[in-house]
């Protein structure tokens, strides 16, 4: 039995001897069944929505030591604990934790949506910067992200998250999609679960185009700075993507460039771009393809990666998959050897 169904019966029974109180206190007054129904049902439907995610994992990497860099053996990578809830119509609010390692908060906000034109979101939350940084990751098609999103967006071990202020909203409806769909944020810029620790504010857009409701062009751009206030140094990107999704063939592709160093005085332009490609034989059971480059500078070429990776994902159950993939990187500096990377993981959401 989970949680919420727990929490449900003893609702139940708290709603139903409150009901039965009211009624012997006022015998001349009788509560039909189903307004004791209706009672219960707005009672329940109070509740938070509670889910989660348990997410197991082996890896094992050809690169030098690889034991020191975690790339050798079983760790237990995820384990979520979500809620989601609505106070009215419009307000709505999530908490997400992680318990795996140390328990950390990932998400905490509220968003008002009194329009499909417009919401606003405050509080801890995924940036809708680029196309893949949304993606969580029992619906993301590999077990990694592209090394682009992992260098340029989620660079300082903020999840892909930040705290701030986001606008969201769609045009032109159409059955089933949104021709036009537009978020703006602006976020402190730094790590999660902290406060700024300098005076500039980031800020971050992206616009989506849906001309058929399984097609997405997109163009993103995030300007911002990181670090203390006397060392920060600049943190702007550009992205531009496409994305193909019928719900059997899945096709995405991203361009990303921008800044990437740790001093004002030791910037980079870095770039990279991937295609991935996924594709259902069967309801259960669907291989990966995926092409990824990364230039950690663009003026020099020995900076370049290029992962080719092979994967599979099959579904034991509709919330529960099977998910390896096989990575062989390729580096373009002579003194760092090729390597191959293998990663299997558990994926068990509830």
């Amino acid at each position: 039995m989970t949680l919420k169904n727990k929490l449900g019966i003893f609702i139940l029974f708290l709603g139903s001897s409150q009901v039965s109180s009211a009624q012997d206190s006022i015998p001349s007054k009788k509560i039909s069944d189903s307004d004791r129904l209706k009672v219960l049902e707005n009672v329940i439907s109070a509740l938070p929505k509670i889910s989660g995610l348990v997410n197991l994992r082996y890896q094992y990497s050809t690169e030098t030591a690889n034991y020191s860099s975690g790339r050798n053996g079983f760790d237990v990578r995820r384990v979520y604990l979500n809620f989601r809830g609505n106070v009215t119509k419009e307000l709505s609010y999530r908490v997400q934790l992680d318990f795996a390692t140390s328990p950390k908060v990932l998400d905490a906000y509220v968003e008002w949506k009194p329009l499909r034109y417009i919401g606003l979101q405050a509080g801890q939350f995924k940036t809708a910067y680029t196309l893949e940084n949304p993606y969580s990751p029992d619906n993301l098609e590999t077990a990694d992200n592209s090394q682009v999103i992992s260098k340029l967006i989620t660079d300082y071990s903020n999840n892909g998250r930040d705290i701030g202020l986001a606008l969201n909203g769609s045009f032109f409806q159409r059955k089933g999609y949104n021709l036009i769909e537009y978020k703006i944020g602006l976020l402190n810029g730094n790590n999660i679960n902290t406060t700024d620790n300098n005076k500039t504010k980031d800020v971050y857009g992206i616009l989506l185009v849906n001309p058929l409701k399984s097609l997405t062009f997109d163009a993103s751009y995030y300007k911002g700075q990181y670090g203390a206030e006397t060392a920060k140094y600049d943190r702007n990107r550009t992205s531009f993507g496409a994305r193909y999704n019928d719900g059997k063939l899945l096709v995405r592709a991203e361009y990303i460039a921008g800044e990437i160093g740790t001093t004002q005085a030791n910037l980079k332009d870095a770039k990279g771009y991937y295609l991935s490609t996924a594709y259902y034989i069967t309801d259960k059971l669907q291989p990966v393809l995926k092409y990824d480059f990364y230039q950690n500078d663009k003026t020099v070429s020995n900076t370049a990666i290029t992962n080719y990776v092979v994967g599979i994902n099959y579904w034991i159950t509709p919330k529960t998959r099977l998910q390896a993939n096989y990575t062989r990187k390729d580096n373009r500096d002579p003194s760092n050897a090729d390597s191959s990377y293998l990663v299997a993981q558990l994926l068990l959401t509830f």
